[in-house]
């Protein structure tokens, strides 16, 4: 069990910070926030992946995007492929070690009586 404060949580999330559009590249697509957590998520040599919860009810100022509440409980997670190369996309916000894999588990808060399963392929 780790709460939703905890440092060492690796965020799987939708990053590309450059586009391709007609054989011209933008760069700095993604905003300053996503960027500093693609950061964070890169100096980790360590860490749980879990979802960045993207939810306005139960969302909060944590890096997970949960409130701070809650706790997360992850059953299992384990790098490699489980879907076709043609489901996958490499991403850049993802430590070397886990740049794909698998995890699953549930987010429960006690003062608001809630359960968030979560299951995420990468």
């Amino acid at each position: 069990m780790v709460n939703t404060t905890d440092s060492s949580l690796i965020l799987v999330f939708s990053y590309c910070d450059s586009l391709e559009i007609e054989g011209r590249i933008f760069d700095s697509h993604e905003s300053p926030e996503s960027r500093s957590l693609a950061k964070h998520n890169q100096s980790l040599s360590q860490g749980l992946p879990v979802p960045r919860f993207e939810t306005e009810e139960y969302g909060g100022k944590t890096l997970c995007g949960l409130a701070s509440d809650f706790n997360l409980y992850l059953i299992e997670a384990k790098l490699g492929k489980y879907l076709e190369d043609k489901y996958l996309q490499d991403c850049g916000c993802m430590p070397t070690q886990w740049k794909h894999g698998y995890s699953k588990g549930v987010a429960l808060s006690d003062m608001r009586n809630v359960v968030i399963y979560w299951a995420i392929v990468w």
